[in-house]
């Protein structure tokens, strides 16, 4: 489901905020092997927060050697 105009405009100031820009241009692509959530790339950072990315997570600490 695509962001609302409301979203939009709260994503944009919030990252406007945390890195100091004059501006904020969205790209959106809605990719369904992430499940649901969303993922945000700023330069080289990455905020991960996909439902793909939790169950992997999930499966790591599952499946680690005790």
């Amino acid at each position: 489901q695509n962001l609302s105009e409301k979203e939009k405009k709260e994503l944009e100031q919030t990252l406007a905020k945390r890195y100091s820009a004059k501006g904020v241009i969205l790209q959106e692509k809605i990719d369904k092997k992430l499940l649901g959530g969303f993922r945000i790339e700023v330069n080289d950072e990455v905020i991960d927060f996909t439902l793909r990315n939790q169950m992997n997570k999930l499966e790591e600490y599952l499946t680690r050697p005790v």
